[in-house]
Order: C-alpha cells, then sequence, then structure tokens
C-alpha cells in the first residue's frame, strides 16, 4: 500500500514516454524510488510485526513449535526407514 502512488505515477510516466522518449529517465527514477520505498519501508515493517507477534508468545509455546519443527524436519531427512533403536526391526507385531 505504501509504494501505490509511486507505481501510479510511474504508470502515467511510462504512459507519456511511449510518445515522448523524454519521459523515459522519470519512468525509470520514480520505479527506482518505488522499490526503494518498498524494500526500505516494506520490509522493515513485515520483520518488526514479526518481531513484535514473537515477543508476545511465551517462550514454552516458541520452544514447542521448534521442537515440532525439528521432529518434521528430521522425520523427512531420515524417512520411514530409520529408527531410533538399533534394537528396532522397523516392523510392529500385535
Amino acid at each position: 500500500m505504501a509504494v501505490l502512488p509511486e507505481y501510479a505515477v510511474d504508470f502515467v510516466f511510462t504512459w507519456k514516454a511511449g510518445s515522448d522518449p523524454a519521459y523515459a529517465p522519470d519512468a525509470l527514477a520514480n520505479m527506482t524510488g518505488g522499490n526503494q520505498l518498498l524494500i526500505g519501508v516494506g520490509w522493515s515493517m513485515v520483520v518488526l510485526m514479526v518481531k513484535w507477534a514473537i515477543a508476545a508468545i511465551p517462550a514454552v509455546i516458541i520452544l514447542i513449535a521448534i521442537f515440532a519443527l525439528l521432529g518434521t524436519v528430521a522425520g523427512y531427512v531420515f524417512g520411514p526407514g530409520w529408527h531410533w533403536y538399533p534394537w528396532s526391526k522397523g516392523t510392529v507385531t500385535m
């Protein structure tokens, strides 16, 4: 949302540059400024919002989520043929 006006102005400059090449440098400069706003303000805001959201979560829940993620990754990396115990034969019989 922050860079939408920049892109609108760039669209006007680009439209005018189609008939008058003198507007081409303005279109390029304006697009560069719009992207700088997006990178400088937009992504910084995302990082700050994530940091704020994580700070509001209790540490125990974060640890549970980290261990759940590690378990999921280990399951995919080692696959179904890998077992925790060396005496495990890979089958469960009742």
